[in-house]
């Protein structure tokens, strides 16, 4: 886990990588609870503190590596996998991020005897760039699937689990089985596979909050979402969308429809 505490409007970042090879394998097991957390004091990058912090697993490009790849197995044998973003901004991931021109690898979940969460509990945080002469917002980000700014996204998902909850509480923030993308001309492709073998829950209660299974792009693209949505659910799915113009969502693309509260 890592908590907000970088001072000069810099990250703090907990990662696991696979070193300076951008397309290594990485496999994690453990035989309890595996837990990636984000958080911090609420408003202090508005004014001036620390930016806020980043906990991720996988490989990373930061836009300027052509390709960004390799598969991704997070395994808990008797405890819960847990991506928490609770700082407004904070970023929280099990994937890989940031290719330039391809961000692919396949990404496999598992806690069998537990429950695999992916919550983003933060609202957004803004910070006045000199050189955009603009000011950036970044919304709270919790996210199973690969991700990029630049390029196209692929690859495969499975999660398995006794229960699955997204969960997105805060203001605009973002809870996401799938690949995230941000480019007008990427797309964003592979399956997802879930076999829960009791419950799953889809909640979106915050306020333009966003809770999905499935791939999308935060900007309008010509590249499309593609790719087969397999879900196998014990008991109950639920899907429930509270908040003013929230979204909970199964399916692939951006969130097109909003609850009224």
């Amino acid at each position: 886990s890592v908590r907000n505490g970088a001072a000069g409007g810099q990250r703090g970042q907990a990662r696991i990588a696979g070193g300076f090879t951008a397309n290594s394998n990485i496999s994690v097991t453990a035989n309890g609870t595996v837990s990636l957390t984000v958080s911090g004091t609420p408003g202090t990058y508005q004014s001036g503190g620390p930016a806020p912090g980043q906990a991720l697993i996988g490989n990373f490009g930061n836009g300027l590596s052509g390709l960004v790849g390799g598969n991704i197995s997070i395994t808990s044998t008797h405890g819960d996998i847990t991506l928490l973003s609770d700082e407004d901004g904070g970023f929280v991931s099990i994937g890989n991020l940031g290719g330039a021109t391809t961000t692919s690898g396949n990404v496999l979940v598992s806690a069998l005897n537990g429950t695999v969460s992916i919550a983003a509990n933060g609202g957004v945080a803004s910070s006045f760039d000199n050189g955009a002469n603009a000011t950036l917002s970044y919304a709270s980000i919790a996210e199973i699937g690969n991700s990029t700014s630049t390029g196209n996204v692929t690859g495969n998902i499975n999660v398995n689990a006794k229960q699955l909850t997204i969960d997105a509480s805060g203001e605009s923030a973002v809870a996401t089985l799938g690949h995230l993308g941000d480019n007008a001309a990427g797309s964003q492709s592979g399956s997802i596979t879930a076999n829960i073998s009791q419950s799953m829950s889809v909640l979106a209660s915050g306020d333009s909050s966003v809770a999905q299974v499935g791939h999308w792009s935060d900007v309008d693209t010509t590249g499309g979402e593609t790719g087969a949505i397999n879900i196998t659910v014990g008991t109950a799915c639920h899907l429930s969308a509270t908040g003013d113009e929230s979204r909970a969502i199964i399916g692939q693309g951006g969130p097109q429809f909003r609850s009224q509260g």
